[in-house]
């Protein structure tokens, strides 16, 4: 079975704001509002819905051990609840 057709976004150079809402996640396939740019996927800037950036946010946070996680996490939420089209 191929790739799926969401799978094959990815750019060396940022995506503008407008452009990345044109594109579905890399992850899951919903319509993207972010992007993240990972190094050992060739630093390829890769587009990532609300849900999938918030998972994101929060795999790194804890992994990283940050003690002041659960407040920056809220505190992203409460942003992704208000700003439109950012889920």
């Amino acid at each position: 079975m191929g790739k799926k057709p969401w799978k094959l976004h990815g750019r060396k150079t940022p995506y503008t704001e407008r452009g990345i809402k044109k594109l579905p996640c890399f992850r899951c396939g919903n319509p993207a509002a972010h992007q993240w740019q990972i190094c050992s996927d060739g630093r390829l800037f890769r587009p990532v819905c609300g849900s999938c950036d918030f998972g994101l946010n929060m795999l790194v946070l804890n992994f990283m051990r940050d003690p002041d996680m659960d407040a920056k996490i809220k505190k992203y939420s409460d942003i992704l609840k208000k700003a439109p089209n950012a889920q």
